[in-house]
């Protein structure tokens, strides 16, 4: 029954509240409309007014964070994602940037906006070559890059990958992972 209604098997998702059901309290069975929103990774109000986000872990991969858009990577989902590396990294300024897919500069605008409410100065250097994210943290002496890009995958996929001071990539052995773990 779940597999029909989510695109991953449920063990790699996770829910950034936990404490928000997905069962129907009255008949102790998993709510059909609660998944069906889920499926498509929209914000829910849920009892007692909390939002839920499902992620799935498997878009973590060893070099950068990366899914089919909108199903596994949302403007929801970099949201909370640059929130875990704001908590790890602790950057002051951050350059932001951004390839040319059509779905980039809603989930760029989302990660500038993640930075900004945590109080990080950003710096947007606007569609860019992944290289040039690298240039730019060195360049203009940023504490963190990220840029928004899936690289050489198919145009129905989109990513992030991030960058600390000194313009050192962020891997899965260099805390990629430990963002994951953090949201």
């Amino acid at each position: 029954l779940l597999s029909s209604y989510l695109t991953q098997p449920l063990s790699s998702y996770k829910f950034v509240q936990p404490e928000v059901e997905i069962t129907n309290r009255e008949t102790n069975k998993i709510d059909i409309d609660v998944l069906n929103k889920i499926r498509y990774n929209t914000s829910l109000s849920m009892w007692k007014n909390k939002e839920v986000l499902l992620m799935n872990y498997d878009i973590f991969h060893a070099y950068d964070v990366r899914g089919i858009y909108p199903d596994e990577i949302n403007e929801d989902v970099c949201y909370k994602i640059t929130l875990g590396y704001v908590s790890l990294f602790n950057p002051k300024n951050v350059a932001v940037g951004m390839d040319a897919r059509l779905s980039s500069p809603t989930l760029a605008e989302s990660v500038r906006k993640s930075l900004m409410d945590s109080g990080i100065d950003v710096i947007d250097i606007g569609k860019v070559t992944t290289d040039m994210i690298y240039y730019a943290v060195g360049a203009l002496d940023c504490s963190g890059g990220i840029i928004v890009s899936a690289s050489h995958n198919p145009r129905q996929y989109n990513g992030m990958k991030f960058v600390r001071e000194k313009a050192t990539a962020i891997s899965s052995d260099t805390g990629l992972f430990e963002i994951r773990d953090a949201l």
